[in-house]
């Protein structure tokens, strides 16, 4: 246990003297290296809190209290020292990025006449698609009322063409009626004049009687 703790401890101290020598150099070098080194002292930063939290797992495995100290107390000072490189990474990320800025503002200006131009283009482009695209939606909505217009307008008509269906089979009832009532009324007219003629009938007969009874009687 003691050899790996040392071990681990040893590994500590290397990764933190080339966090330091890697932090030292740093503006000695362009954006492009300084990126790339912050990359690096990125790594080993990871690299020592991996290292640090194996050795304080080792200590805490540990039974002598006077060796746990010991290193307890290492550790501390490599915590003090890892801390502080910390600290000075954020500082050398802030500065790279405040020089980042600085280069880009600088080509802003540079450039900045034919960006305008450009945003002016992009602009008035814009806005013409824009309005070609509101014209666009202003037809597809006036396709949509026609559409719903002749929609409605042919349910209309179909209910029109039920209703004059329905008048229509009214008008042939109607007709057949009328020449049911035609019909049966030249049947009440024939045995009407049927019956008028049986009645006449019937009274050439009574005085037929009536002039033979006379006849017989004056005899």
């Amino acid at each position: 246990m003691y050899d790996d703790i040392a071990a681990q401890s040893r590994e500590l101290d290397k990764t933190l003297d080339d966090f330091r020598e890697t932090l030292r150099h740093i503006n000695n070098f362009n954006a492009e290296d300084r990126r790339q080194r912050i990359y690096r002292c990125g790594q080993l930063e990871q690299q020592a809190k991996t290292l640090r939290s194996a050795i304080l797992l080792e200590i805490k495995a540990m039974d002598d209290e006077e060796v746990k100290n010991k290193y307890k107390t290492q550790l501390k000072e490599k915590n003090r020292t890892f801390k502080n490189l910390c600290s000075q990474l954020e500082m050398k990320k802030n500065e790279i990025d405040r020089d980042l800025l600085e280069a880009e503002a600088n080509e802003m200006d540079e450039a900045q006449q034919t960006e305008m131009t450009t945003q002016q283009v992009i602009a008035a482009g814009d806005k013409i698609q824009d309005q070609t695209q509101d014209s666009v939606n202003r037809m597809k909505a006036l396709v949509a009322d026609a559409e719903a217009v002749g929609i409605e307008t042919a349910g209309k008509m179909d209910a029109q063409i039920v209703q004059m269906g329905g008048i229509a089979e009214g008008l042939n009832d109607v007709e057949y009626n009328v020449k049911r009532a035609q019909t049966t009324a030249r049947t009440i007219a024939k045995n009407a004049m049927g019956d008028r003629c049986i009645q006449i009938l019937c009274l050439a007969i009574v005085i037929c009687v009536v002039i033979i009874i006379v006849l017989a009687a004056t005899k």
